[in-house]
């Protein structure tokens, strides 16, 4: 019987017999893996932290982004988020969606929460090139975010005389 191998990408496990796989070394990839990664790296050979910079200095409309943006592109990449992602997912958000920067409140911490439905949004765009349907539907859906329940400094200091 054969042994299975882990997809360091997918992190799926899978037969080598069954699917077609690429070998780097001594780990086993989805060949499917390989080719999304290679677009990936692709797209960040294209944008770098430079670009990126310039990117976002057009998107807000200011001369330099802040230090609150910069440690906050810094912490996404560490949390493995793509320049060319990133981009992309404030281009989708303020430029596509109309979304104010003003509500941003001078960072860009909405990525992680519309990270995703941009990616599904260019995906979509893709495909459609793909099959030759030029027109795409845009699905409607916000994203809410919510300020956590935070309580009043006086509800802080009150003490139950009780539980003493």
């Amino acid at each position: 019987m054969a042994n299975k191998v882990k997809c360091p990408v997918c992190e799926k496990r899978f037969y080598k017999e069954e699917v077609d796989f690429v070998k780097k070394g001594r780990r086993y990839y989805h060949k499917e893996c390989v080719e999304e990664q290679a677009e990936v790296d692709e797209a960040n050979s294209v944008i770098n932290h430079e670009n990126m910079i310039e990117i976002i200095k057009e998107i807000f409309d200011i001369k330099y982004p802040s230090p609150r943006i910069l440690k906050q592109i810094k912490d996404y990449g560490k949390k493995g988020y793509t320049y060319f992602g990133i981009w992309k997912t404030l281009e989708y958000w303020f430029i596509l969606e109309g979304n104010s920067t003003k509500k941003a409140h001078g960072g860009i911490g909405i990525v992680p929460y519309v990270y995703e439905d941009a990616s599904i949004y260019y995906k979509k765009i893709k495909e459609s090139k793909e099959s030759g349907n030029q027109k795409l539907n845009k699905e409607q859906h916000k994203v809410v975010i919510g300020r956590p329940d935070k309580k009043s400094v006086f509800e802080k200091r009150k003490i139950d005389m009780k539980e003493l």
